[in-house]
C-alpha cells in the first residue's frame, strides 16, 4: 500500500500521521508514489531544446501533459533554441573557470570556481562579498562591491563559485555574450 498509494491516501487508509507513513517509506527504501522520471525524460528534453515543437506538440507526442514539461523544463532549465542566452547563475566548472579568466584577461585553465590558490585571491582583489544565506537554506550569495564597478548578487553552492560568478556578472552583466 505504502508503495500504490499517496501520502494523503496512506494516511487515511492506515489511520496514521503524514511523519509515520513517511518514516515507513525511507525506512522501507519506497520512493514517494509519482516520483519516477518519467521514461521520454530525455526525448522530451531534446525535443525541447533542439526543435521548434511547440510545449503542446511535445506533451502530445510523449503522452503526457503540457504542464509536465512545462514544469521539467523550467525547474531544469531547459533553453529553447529560440533563446541560447546563456546566464551567469547557470555557470559551473570549467565553463564558469574560462568566463572567470576572460574577465580578468588572463588565459584560460586555472579553477578559479574550485581552487582557493587560483580563486581566493581574486575575492579580495576584487572586493567581492561573500555570505551565507539563512533565509535561502544557507546557499552561497556574493556581489562585487567597488566604486568602478557594478555587479549583481549572485549564488553558488560554495562561496567560491559565488564569487566567481559575481565577478563574471561584474563584467559582463547576467545574460552572457555569445
Amino acid at each position: 500500500m505504502l508503495a500504490t498509494h499517496s501520502d494523503s491516501q496512506a494516511c487515511k487508509l492506515l489511520g496514521r500521521s503524514l511523519g509515520s507513513v513517511q518514516a515507513e517509506r525511507r525506512a522501507l527504501g519506497i520512493k514517494k508514489v509519482g516520483s519516477a522520471a518519467h521514461p521520454h525524460l530525455e526525448e522530451i528534453r531534446t525535443a525541447y531544446t533542439t526543435t521548434s515543437m511547440t510545449v503542446q506538440e511535445i506533451a502530445e507526442k510523449y503522452g503526457v501533459n503540457p504542464q509536465y514539461v512545462r514544469k521539467r523544463a523550467h525547474g531544469r532549465k531547459w533553453q529553447r533554441p529560440d533563446n541560447p542566452a546563456m546566464k551567469t547563475s547557470d555557470l559551473s566548472g570549467a565553463a564558469l573557470d574560462t568566463w572567470v579568466a576572460k574577465a580578468i584577461s588572463k588565459p584560460p585553465g586555472a579553477a578559479y570556481s574550485s581552487s582557493w590558490e587560483a580563486g581566493g585571491p581574486l575575492i579580495e582583489k576584487e572586493r567581492i562579498h561573500v555570505a551565507p544565506m539563512p533565509g535561502k537554506g544557507w546557499v552561497w550569495c556574493a556581489v562585487v562591491v567597488s566604486e568602478s564597478t557594478k555587479g549583481a548578487w549572485q549564488e553558488g553552492r560554495t562561496p567560491l563559485i559565488a564569487a566567481m560568478r559575481a565577478l563574471v556578472a561584474s563584467r559582463y552583466g547576467n545574460d552572457l555574450p555569445d
